[in-house]
Order: C-alpha cells, then structure tokens, then sequence
C-alpha cells in the first residue's frame, strides 16, 4: 500500500467516525493528536530507559502506538492536500544533496 492510499483511506474514515467534527478540517486537533501518540511512544522509551519495562514490553507497546502516529501524520498531511510521497522523495533527494560526502 502506498502512503498517498493510506492518506486517503483515513480521510474517509476520519468522516466516518467523526462525521459531526470535522477533525479532518481541524489542524490544531489534529496536531495536538499527533503529538499526544508520540508523546505516548517517549513516555514509554523512558520507562524502558529507567529500567521500568524491558525491551519485548517496549516492541509491543511502540508496535501497537506506531500506526496513531502514522495515522494523525497522514490525517494532518491530507488536511494540507500534501502528498507524503512525493514530499519524502524530495526531502531524501535534499538530504542527500546536503548530506553527501567527498570521497
């Protein structure tokens, strides 16, 4: 599946949970969203860190919070009519152009 169908596919089903909230319109919801799932991915790479939960806990959790990310991402991304895609090509071909090294 490519990201611009991702894209799509949670638009359609961001109507059809919410069809009174317009949280596809909504970009401070949105990315308030987005920061939330991260925040919850580095609440639980601390507990890892201080030694709380071990690394299988930590695979599980991120493995189950990963897809909110790339979900409120890809929402916020379709609000702005972005296409990832083609905004991670050309950021790989800018990184590339200023990351290169002389050999």
């Amino acid at each position: 599946m490519h990201l611009k169908d991702i894209q799509a596919r949670e638009a359609l089903d961001s109507e059809h949970y919410w069809p009174r909230h317009g949280s596809m319109s909504n970009l401070e919801y949105l990315g308030i969203c987005l920061a939330g799932e991260v925040g919850e991915i580095c609440n639980v790479i601390k507990k890892h860190s201080r030694g709380t939960i071990d690394t299988e806990e930590l695979s599980q959790y991120i493995g189950q919070e990963a897809p909110d990310v790339l979900i409120y991402l890809v929402m916020l991304v379709e609000a702005l009519d972005i296409d990832l895609e083609i905004a991670y090509e050309d950021k790989k071909e800018y990184n590339e152009q200023r990351y290169r090294t002389s050999t």
